[in-house]
């Protein structure tokens, strides 16, 4: 959503101004990740609840665009030999850097 973008709301059950129906879902977070809400949202000056619904939107249009990952840097190392078994090679880079 862009800063100009209005944002309808409405009880739920009931039409907002576009005429949609609206209705109300409730979540329970852990206290760090509502905090950081909490605090995001008074940075934005927008209340908690339109934040995750913002968040929502963006992350239902993204789906709807086919894109149900970020894929920056995905695949990067997949030709790499010693990657093909990542277990093992992550294994070997602990023991060898915790041996120093």
């Amino acid at each position: 959503m862009g800063s100009g973008d209005r944002c309808y709301t409405g009880p739920a059950g009931k039409p907002t101004e576009r005429g949609e129906n609206v209705k109300e879902f409730k979540t329970i977070l852990p206290d760090e990740m509502a905090l950081k809400l909490e605090n995001l949202s008074e940075q934005l000056g927008i209340s908690p609840e339109e934040l995750i619904r913002q968040i929502v939107v963006e992350h239902l249009n993204k789906l709807d665009r086919g894109s149900t990952f970020d894929p920056v840097g995905f695949g990067m190392w997949k030709d790499r030999d010693e990657m093909q078994d990542s277990l093992k090679w992550v294994r070997e880079l602990r023991n060898r850097e915790w041996q120093r």
